[in-house]
């Protein structure tokens, strides 16, 4: 009766820690994800930047 009940307790508790470390996963996933988007969304401002001055310059130079 005593192994059962500890075999029993014993896979409870390693499928509670099972199911709380993909929990975390998911979210350190959703993290990265988030900062990836943020981060691709700030390449994509700078490079809009980088775009307004280099139009900026070469229209200057092209009017001089």
């Amino acid at each position: 009766m005593n192994r059962i009940a500890l075999t029993h307790t014993h896979s409870y508790i390693h499928r509670l820690n099972k199911r709380k470390k993909e929990k975390e996963d998911r979210k350190y996933e959703r993290v990265i994800e988030r900062d990836l988007v943020d981060w691709n969304i700030n390449i994509i401002i700078k490079n809009k930047h980088i775009a307004r001055s280099l139009t900026s310059i070469m229209t200057a130079h092209f009017f001089e």
